[in-house]
């Protein structure tokens, strides 16, 4: 993998370590790695950046330990100021200035607030929010329908009596309004039900609503925004027909929504919003530090590192769509504000990477303008992409693995009808690319299974719960060889072995089209192997089990069989070993320039049903092998059945 900086030409010794900063003009340019001696000799020969490096750490001395000069370290410049790595088990270094102080090589960044709740923080949300709604024209303004309804019910925050809001039916009136995304957590928090509804009409009292609630209605309130939707005290909670309505109708409450507040770094109701910044991360003068008059101006902190994992809620299933389709996010992280909108990312620290919080893709990529000006294969790959990242997230309830991303499913139909394409959608998978959307494996098989409550048929991904998500590592291979066309260059030649003839799926509400399932099967036709599934090695690999398949010629490389589950888990599913399975062969690839084929099958279990034979997926085998010979000679013919239609349920 190509590294995100850009590394300078190694420096001579004869070179001044200052000379070699002076290259850092862009952020993600990187110093080569040098010793802290080389700082020390070049401060005591009167350089004012050197001296500025030397005592840049002194701050965060605790233990009375300085870097030794033996210490190596390197320098990169980022949006958040120039970093000091230390090789010796350091935390790192950022040093920056407000303005312009006179050294080149000090770049000029922002301070965090002291606290997610302060003045300073309250003006930085407002100056994005006001800067989202004034220039980003293009995408931002139309993630919403033209006309912004509210949803079915609302949080009034202005006719309540004192602190006190009111829940109201706003019977399909237009108006701007927040939603908050938020994590109920062990205690479940204040909700609406069939018994509280006409108490919640005339008023809910300040002090019955739990800490979060506040601080979202205060925040809100200071916004100049009415009108507030909260799923638990919004949606009747013990009334699964208003369940069902307002689940199906997620997508619109999200993506008409002004702004979504997020409770990124509250882990329940009773957490509250807002959260002080980590003393490390505040601003710290070096003056202070180092006595010396020529450093007033230059701060120095400990950089914020914008993980997924620092903040609970963007762990949680429900809340993947709610941050994904919001065209305005504004996250209340762990002692720091983080903003997110169609068009740009940012935070109080300016350290975020532009494609968002790690190990999220950036919201710009799934607005259905960007997904139907894609190739038709990049649109593909932008849904399966969102697969992989929603299956690494928690449910409390399993059966809502679909529900929980229907709103997403119904922008990705938006952006296909864009394009003037219609492809029905399949428990979590699309008509128009379903050879491809096959080609997903669980990680660890082994900590994966099939919920005791059926929920979508097995040629899913819904139906595994997988505690590490799914991935799409055949489809990587296509990306790979595409690059950014849409069709395969002349030498390369994909060729699909099987055909979808027929899919059926029943909704088990009819509210949600793209929501749960009651049932479903498709029929393929294509070629079957005959082979025996074994157990591998014991332990939690990707290779727990092999498939052995008969009649099959010597090849260089052994056929990799990739299980959707642990199979000798106890139960309905249970697979015995060394029993007999059936391979139908589903797409190949033939890469000249590789010198390379391969051969995707997936793998089946024969099961009878009311007395017709029929099949459940098990499993994903790929098979890669040099260009000779070619695949039709790979197995023995007479174990192959060359055209066979089964009915996988």
């Amino acid at each position: 993998m190509t590294s995100p900086f850009r590394r300078p030409r190694y420096r001579p010794p004869d070179v001044p370590l200052c000379q070699d900063l002076s290259r850092l003009r862009k952020p993600g340019t990187l110093v080569n790695q040098f010793r802290y001696g080389e700082i020390i000799k070049s401060a005591a020969a009167g350089c004012e950046l050197c001296c500025i490096l030397r005592d840049a750490s002194k701050p965060f001395v605790t233990d009375g330990k300085e870097p030794t000069k033996d210490t190596v370290l390197d320098i990169s410049l980022m949006n958040s100021g120039l970093r000091v790595h230390y090789f010796s088990g350091r935390q790192d270094v950022e040093i920056f200035s407000l303005k312009d102080v006179g050294v080149n090589a000090i770049p000029r960044c922002n301070i965090i607030s002291d606290h997610t709740g302060s003045e300073a923080g309250f003006m930085r949300a407002v100056e994005w929010f006001l800067k989202c709604l004034n220039n980003h024209r293009d995408l931002c303004a139309t993630m919403s329908s033209s006309e912004r309804f509210l949803p079915h019910r609302v949080l009034d925050l202005e006719t309540g009596s004192g602190n006190n809001i009111v829940l109201r039916d706003t019977h399909n009136q237009a108006g701007k309004y927040a939603c908050l995304s938020h994590r109920w957590g062990n205690v479940r928090p204040l909700t609406t039900t069939r018994e509280n509804i006409s108490d919640h009409m005339r008023g809910i009292e300040w002090t019955n609503l739990p800490k979060t609630f506040q601080e979202v209605i205060t925040f809100v309130r200071r916004l100049t925004i009415r009108y507030l939707w909260i799923d638990s005290l919004c949606i009747i909670q013990n009334d699964m027909d208003d369940w069902n309505l307002q689940s199906s109708l997620m997508a619109d409450i999200y993506r008409n929504a002004l702004i979504t507040i997020s409770a990124s770094a509250s882990n329940g109701p009773h957490d509250g919003l807002f959260f002080p910044a980590k003393e490390e991360h505040v601003h710290r003068e070096l003056s202070r530090f180092n006595k010396r008059t020529d450093c007033r101006g230059i701060y120095v902190r400990k950089p914020i590192y914008h993980a997924k994992s620092h903040h609970p809620l963007l762990g949680r299933g429900w809340v993947f769509q709610e941050r994904l389709l919001s065209p305005r996010i504004l996250h209340f992280g762990p002692g720091e504000l983080i903003w997110e909108c169609i068009e740009d990312t940012t935070c109080e620290c300016c350290g975020i990477h532009t494609r968002g919080l790690d190990g999220l893709d950036a919201k710009t990529r799934f607005h259905p303008y960007v997904l139907a000006a894609l190739p038709s294969r990049e649109c593909g790959d932008s849904w399966r992409s969102v697969v992989k990242d929603y299956t690494k997230l928690k449910l409390t309830c399993p059966e809502d693995m679909l529900p929980a991303i229907s709103g997403a499913a119904k922008v990705m139909a938006e952006a296909m009808k864009l394009k003037g394409l219609q492809s029905k959608y399949l428990a979590g998978m699309w008509e128009r690319c379903f050879i491809e959307d096959c080609l997903w494996t669980t990680n660890y098989p082994m900590e994966s299974y099939r919920p005791a409550e059926w929920r979508a048929p097995t040629f899913s991904w819904a139906s595994v719960v997988a505690k590490y998500g799914v991935e799409y590592r055949m489809a990587d291979i296509f990306v790979t060889v595409l690059g950014e066309s849409e069709d395969l260059p002349q030498n390369e030649q994909m060729t699909p072995s099987a055909k979808l003839l027929y899919s059926s799926c029943v909704l088990a509400e009819e509210q949600d089209a793209m929501g749960r399932v009651a049932s479903g099967y498709i029929t393929l036709s294509g070629s079957l192997l005959e082979a025996t599934v074994h157990v591998g090695e014991e332990n939690l690999s990707i290779d727990s089990f092999y498939v052995n398949v008969h009649g099959q010629r010597n090849l260089q490389f052994p056929g990799r069989f990739f299980a959707d589950y642990n199979l000798t888990g106890e139960g309905k599913y249970q697979v015995d070993m060394e029993s007999t399975v059936w391979c139908l062969k589903l797409v190949s690839l033939r890469l000249l320039e590789w010198k390379r084929q391969y051969l995707f099958c997936l793998v089946l279990k024969q099961v009878e049903i009311d007395g017709e034979h029929v099949y459940e997926r098990i499993g994903l085998l790929k098979y890669q092998e040099g260009l000779e010979p070619p695949i039709e000679r790979w197995f023995g013919s007479d174990l192959i059945e060359e055209y066979t239609v089964v009915k996988i349920i």
